[in-house]
């Protein structure tokens, strides 16, 4: 295993194999990014193809979309843990098999609690993926760490790709006739990245690795289950006229269970998945009120 980098020389990539010229290394990932980025449980691009064919709502079909929102926003409390424990290419063969996996699982799967569940675990690994990718060049981007150009260049990668992602998928799905087009155009592209990590990438340890333990991962359904809550009640609301509804409000008086119960174990736990003093910081709830 080859030897730690030079931190204060140029910017090299010690994980990618050497036939690989330097110059391209970095433009690599930033191609696999991108791809990462387009990738979901279901693609809303192809929504009015799936609604006809599934013979579901369309709530429904929003609803495992949302569930992919949600499995996004939830990773980052163990991003860092991930990284310091395994290695790039560990980390992304994991992850691209995961989102592999979850978009074939999607051609064939019907039942929609799976189909929420995969969405939900897919959007989970297209961030580890992602933020393992967007870590190791970062220096590449910002030498200087400048976070005022790190984050503008992540969010015009991010940004650009939510936009592009349904476009394809529209694009794809009125030229085939059927939204599968899009799962396999995915699969496709994710199937030639997992190839590149197999045969360009090898295993590179910056530090010692760290134990993966303590990892509060109740806290973290709860956590997901109170967002999805809240989620469904807003997305099912006007179908089920609101409150005049009974399944709505037997969401709607499960939602303070769930938020206590998620609650009381972050408080009376040692390594809670969202620390308590997240929630001192003056500008969380504005944050969370504008979003």
């Amino acid at each position: 295993m080859p030897g730690p980098p030079t931190l204060n020389g140029p910017f090299i990539m010690p994980m990618v194999k050497d036939f690989i010229p330097r110059r391209l290394q970095p433009w690599l990932y930033v191609v696999c990014a991108v791809i990462f980025q387009m990738v979901g449980g279901i693609y809303m691009g192809s929504l009015q193809q799936m609604v006809g064919e599934w013979s579901v709502m369309r709530e429904d079909v929003t609803f495992i979309a949302m569930c992919g929102i949600v499995g996004v926003a939830m990773p980052f409390p163990v991003l860092f843990r991930l990284k310091f424990r395994y290695t790039n290419r560990q980390l992304e063969l994991f992850a691209i098999s995961g989102m592999l996996i979850c978009n074939l699982l999607t051609l064939w799967v019907r039942w929609m609690p799976l189909l929420c569940v995969i969405s939900y675990v897919c959007c989970f690994m297209k961030l580890m993926a992602t933020f393992e990718i967007m870590s190791n060049i970062q220096l590449w981007m910002t030498p200087k760490r400048d976070f005022r150009i790190f984050f503008p260049l992540l969010y015009i990668i991010v940004l650009c790709d939510m936009s592009l992602s349904s476009y394809v998928a529209g694009q794809l799905t009125c030229y085939f006739g059927s939204w599968q087009a899009m799962q396999a155009f995915i699969i496709t592209l994710l199937a030639a990245v997992l190839v590149f990590f197999l045969t360009c990438v090898r295993d590179f340890r910056f530090m010692k690795p760290l134990p993966f333990i303590s990892i509060d991962w109740l806290g973290a359904i709860l956590w997901s289950v109170v967002l999805l809550q809240i989620i469904w009640l807003f997305n099912y609301g006007e179908f089920y006229n609101w409150s005049d509804g009974a399944m709505w409000r037997h969401v709607l008086y499960a939602l303070p269970f769930t938020i206590y119960f998620a609650i009381q174990r972050m408080r009376h736990i040692r390594h809670p998945y969202i620390d308590p003093k997240a929630f001192e910081y003056k500008t969380l709830l504005p944050i969370i009120a504008v979003r």
